[in-house]
């Protein structure tokens, strides 16, 4: 009997829990679209010999484009604790172009350079919404997968870095559309190695401002 008491307890309290949510149920789930802008921050070259020993006279300048943009493709899951209170992780993979101008100072050449870079994007924030309307923060960790970088070109990217965000959103039914500001918490060294065998280093704190478009398909 006291079993049967605490299941029909426990299915009022689920039913009454899903009812309780309105537009928003327990948890929702659809694909993303995302566009940003990133800036990379003070970018500063530094030349450095495989000896540290030996002193190298170095020709070569590489300038990399202080900023720019990124599109990509992920999936969402918002979990509504409340009418007014959500917690959404994602996955997401942004494709981006980075873009540098070597100067070679003694031929006195100047050549344009993109490389492509594949990166894992996993936001997690906490939203507080009124009507709709949501205010957002947390944190996101972004993971560089790959590079595909043109011909002579030997860029290495960081590997990782986490980044604190803030944001605007709002929903309506199935559709998702949020405002966003991220920014990396340090900053992080990228690596290039010429014909020479000479490393250079490049330090960025990236930053990110974007926008993102989602729709439920799950939980609606």
């Amino acid at each position: 009997m006291k079993k049967t008491k605490f299941i029909t307890l426990l299915l009022i309290f689920s039913s009454f829990y899903l009812f309780s949510q309105d537009d928003y149920k327990p948890i929702q789930t659809g694909p993303r679209i995302t566009f940003s802008g990133v800036n990379y921050g003070k970018d500063t070259m530094l030349l450095q010999g495989i000896n540290p020993l030996q002193t190298y006279v170095d020709s070569l300048i590489i300038q990399p484009q202080k900023s720019d943009f990124t599109y990509g493709l992920g999936m969402f899951m918002q979990l509504n604790i409340k009418e007014y209170l959500y917690i959404r992780p994602e996955f997401l993979v942004n494709i981006s172009n980075r873009h540098f101008t070597t100067s070679d100072i003694i031929n006195n050449n100047e050549t344009k350079l993109k490389t492509r870079l594949f990166m894992m994007e996993i936001p997690l924030n906490i939203g507080y919404r009124v009507e709709g309307v949501s205010i957002q923060a947390g944190l996101t960790w972004f993971r560089n997968l790959r590079a595909n970088n043109p011909e002579g070109f030997n860029y290495e990217y960081h590997r990782g870095h986490t980044a604190y965000s803030f944001g605007l959103g709002y929903q309506k039914e199935f559709f998702l559309i949020d405002f966003y500001y991220q920014k990396s918490f340090s900053n992080q060294t990228d690596f290039y190695n010429n014909d020479d065998n000479l490393e250079y280093n490049l330090s960025t704190q990236p930053s990110y401002i974007g926008l993102k478009i989602g729709f439920v398909i799950s939980g609606n």
